[in-house]
């Protein structure tokens, strides 16, 4: 698949994932799932997160915003794949979590919070490592 059709739709899917897990917080707030602090903690742990690749992405999205690539390389299916497969399985993970806190199958906040930064940690290490590789300018 070619460099700039991967940034694009990469870039996209981590900067609607961002906001589609956010979002998902406040509507399971509206829907008793989460008490205020719950979800005021929540949206803190959660919003970090994802703020370092988004972050990259809209940077890139602006700084190439009138240029067009001058050579635009095919990359290796296995580059391909991983960069659409640890970002997918990292929002997967995320919101399986908020709606396993949100359904009260993990009751304990403390827990909670655990799940969220072991899943952090072990993800978003690869995630930020095809997002840096992708959208580094």
């Amino acid at each position: 698949m070619r460099e700039s059709r991967i940034k694009t739709m990469v870039g996209l899917f981590l900067v609607i994932s961002h906001f589609i897990v956010i979002l998902l917080v406040i509507f399971f707030y509206f829907r008793h799932g989460f008490l205020f602090d719950e979800m005021t903690t929540t949206e803190a742990l959660i919003v970090p997160m994802f703020a370092g690749n988004t972050t990259l992405t809209v940077s890139w999205i602006i700084a190439t915003r009138k240029e067009q690539p001058v050579e635009d390389k095919v990359l290796s299916g296995a580059f391909t794949f991983l960069s659409f497969f640890f970002p997918v399985v990292f929002t997967v993970y995320v919101a399986l979590v908020v709606c396993l806190k949100a359904f009260n199958v993990i009751e304990d906040l403390e827990k909670f919070k655990a799940m969220l930064g072991l899943g952090e940690t072990f993800f978003a290490v690869y995630v930020g490592m095809f997002a840096k590789s992708l959208f580094d300018t």
